[in-house]
């Protein structure tokens, strides 16, 4: 079991990921691969757009969260604003901590000018700088419609109601053993469903 003091020395793969991959399963399977590798947790950083509704964002990091996390790894996330997120990677680094971003992303440096996210984390932090790549496309932040996410949300919703209806009926209909072997069929199906939509989702 990990102690406390364990989990609070142990260093940390940063990970700033774009609003537009918040909630991305492959992206957060690929980061939980890379922590057991480098025997890290993980902390996702997620930038989000100051007049954005960040709620579709949190409910993404959690679902990032949740797939990274296991008995050797402990995951957490934090929201940022994109136009902060410097001054709070600042805050949040420790020594030892892996900075990890996406060979796509830029960052600016003044009004004019504008450098590669990598390019810039190696000039401004002492941290390894892993990038990744194939995972993000700058032009999803922008043009990333208001339906698609609230057809995702829609979606979502309704799978996750019908399978409540469906939970309440077999609870009328049956008892003990054969009660819950179908009530854990249908939750490992809920929430088989809910990731595969959200990979759809993420994909389209």
């Amino acid at each position: 079991m990990t102690t406390a003091t364990q989990t609070q020395t142990r260093n940390r793969l940063i990970v700033i990921v774009p609003q537009s991959l918040a909630g991305s399963v492959a992206l957060a399977q690929n980061i939980y691969r890379m922590a057991v590798r480098e025997a890290c947790d993980v902390l996702y950083l997620i930038l989000v757009g100051e007049r954005e509704n960040s709620q579709a964002a949190e409910r993404g990091s959690v679902m990032m969260v949740a797939e990274t996390t296991d008995e050797r790894i402990t995951a957490d996330s934090k929201l940022v604003e994109a136009r902060q997120w410097e001054k709070s990677l600042r805050n949040l680094y420790r020594p030892g901590d892996r900075i990890v971003c996406h060979t796509e992303q830029a960052a600016k440096v003044e009004s004019t000018q504008t450098l590669s996210m990598e390019q810039f984390l190696r000039t401004e932090f002492p941290a390894q700088i892993i990038t990744l790549e194939g995972f993000y496309d700058p032009r999803n932040e922008a043009s990333r419609p208001w339906y698609r996410s609230l057809l995702f949300w829609g979606v979502t919703l309704v799978v996750l109601a019908l399978f409540t209806l469906l939970e309440i009926r077999m609870d009328q209909l049956l008892q003990g053993w054969n009660l819950k072997l179908v009530l854990t069929l249908l939750w490992v199906l809920e929430i088989g469903t809910v990731l595969a939509w959200n990979a759809v989702s993420q994909a389209s």
